[in-house]
């Protein structure tokens, strides 16, 4: 809002799950912005894509009169996340649909576009039990393809006669769709970058999916970097690890009009160099693209303190197994917590970023921190997925609560609790044990309505568990699964200004 003008913007998400639909109208009410987003029933659910004629037609309509489009290139052309990694659409239907930005902006001139595309995975979506098998495979193709190409000789040779073997074991329609399908997004992609060059597009960002240092996204990468310097847009395309923080991202950056936001950046630990799972480049430099993206400067004197709690070793992992870590020792937990505490002490805006744990949040320290103040006194909390999703989460929520830990602000943080700490990182296991145990398939789920109430059963069951970490009951939240899988849960608290 600027004086008595709302701001109109639109956001086409990347999907139709909570962290890209319903995360980023929560964010932009903190300030007062209403958000326009398609509705639910034309968007994708699961393995069915949007109703793209309906997108683009909705599109047309809301854009006429909006200020900022925030649109999800993978969504406008493809019909979603998962959709985008299947051959469904050819690259001549994803060209058509993409040159609908083109009529848009035509139509308004002075509507500011933001657009984020992501670089595919190295691998296929695990979409049920088999497709984890060849999810796995599929992986150690990209891999080993990339040791074929860089190394040394022997290493080369080594690479070749695997990759000999395993494209036996990988059906070759699987492999030939998944190659294909790179072939064309890459190709959206660099149509993307264009069109920031003929200022379609004000921004955009190119997010790396699921990956490895070693795998075939470096060469796709290496060409994107080399055609943004020679375009000159190192200030207006960016790359990095990511995917489902983009749209929180964008529509606050939006929201906030290009306004500085200065943070002060605090690591519990030493271990800053670290690569997190499913990631590329060391955190580190996935934290200064992300900040220089959004604008926001580092500041040792600001109000805004972001902590950044790190693996002692090796990221640790929640999904699909529980992989363990080194862990903290209680010497260390409580220099760590003494450290926040000092900072919540003096006034200061207190967010913890928990990278410990992929899929979920580090129970052991969040228990000690509850232990010594109400854990709701954080401004913010993020620990699901990737780390650069939890790390997207938290600067959008950094920028949209503005220094104001309002009601609204902590039902969000609550729900970032209850959902990356207590639902990732121990319902779950639970939940899948009890699911697998009637015979359902974790990743593809057949009876969506009992495992709710599987769902709803678990916490009710843990109530006391909950209660080590926050003061709530769990009639006081709504907890469902958004698809059928049991890979992320939607969590909502009921309005209550007493949180």
């Amino acid at each position: 809002m600027i004086g008595d003008y709302v701001m109109k913007i639109c956001l086409l998400p990347l999907d139709s799950r909570p962290c890209n639909y319903r995360f980023p109208q929560q964010l932009a009410n903190l300030r007062g912005v209403n958000l326009i987003e398609p509705p639910i029933d034309i968007m994708d659910f699961f393995k069915t894509p949007s109703n793209s004629r309906a997108i683009a037609d909705w599109l047309k309509i809301n854009c006429s009169d909006a200020d900022v489009l925030v649109v999800s290139i993978d969504q406008l052309v493809y019909g979603g996340l998962i959709a985008s990694r299947t051959n469904t659409k050819s690259l001549s239907e994803a060209q058509s649909q993409l040159m609908l930005l083109k009529d848009i902006k035509k139509a308004n001139p002075q509507l500011r576009i933001f657009a984020f595309n992501v670089l595919m995975r190295i691998s296929i979506s695990a979409v049920d039990k088999q497709s984890q098998i060849w999810w796995q495979k599929i992986t150690e193709y990209s891999q080993l393809k990339y040791r074929s190409i860089i190394g040394e000789q022997e290493e080369k040779e080594r690479a070749n006669a695997q990759l000999a073997h395993l494209t036996k074991e990988i059906p070759s329609s699987i492999l030939n769709e998944f190659l294909e399908v790179r072939r064309r997004n890459h190709t959206i992609n660099m149509e993307c970058i264009s069109l920031v060059s003929q200022g379609i597009l004000e921004q955009l960002v190119i997010l790396q999916e699921d990956c490895s240092e070693d795998a075939i996204q470096v060469f796709e990468q290496d060409i994107i970097k080399k055609t943004i310097n020679e375009y000159g847009l190192q200030n207006r395309v960016f790359i990095h690890n990511g995917t489902d923080e983009a749209g929180m991202e964008l529509t606050v950056q939006a929201i906030a009009l290009q306004r500085q936001t200065t943070c002060d950046i605090q690591w519990l630990s030493e271990n800053r160099y670290f690569t997190a799972r499913y990631e590329d480049h060391p955190f580190i430099e996935n934290l200064a693209s992300h900040m220089s993206m959004m604008n926001i400067i580092y500041d040792p004197h600001a109000k805004n303190c972001l902590f950044i709690l790190p693996p002692a070793d090796q990221q640790g992992d929640y999904c699909p197994e529980k992989l363990p870590v080194v862990d903290y020792t209680p010497t260390q937990r409580t220099l760590m917590i003494n450290k926040i505490l000092e900072q919540i002490e003096k006034g200061k805006c207190c967010y913890l970023l928990d990278l410990v744990y992929a899929n979920g949040g580090d129970l052991a320290f969040l228990e000690a921190l509850a232990a010594k103040t109400p854990l709701t006194r954080l401004y913010g909390y993020a620990a699901w997925n990737t780390a650069s999703n939890s790390l997207g989460t938290i600067l959008a929520q950094i920028i949209a609560a503005d220094g104001q830990n309002t009601p609204a602000n902590k039902r969000f943080t609550t729900e970032r609790l209850l959902d990356d700490l207590i639902y990732q990182a121990f319902i779950r296991q639970e939940l899948q044990e009890e699911l697998q145990l009637a015979g359902q398939d974790i990743w593809n789920i057949t009876d969506l309505p009992r495992a709710n109430k599987m769902l709803n059963y678990q916490f009710d069951k843990n109530r006391q568990f909950i209660r080590r970490f926050l003061p709530i009951e769990t009639r006081d939240f709504k907890k469902r699964l958004p698809w059928p899988r049991t890979f992320e849960a939607d969590i909502e608290v009921y309005k209550n200004d007493d949180i």
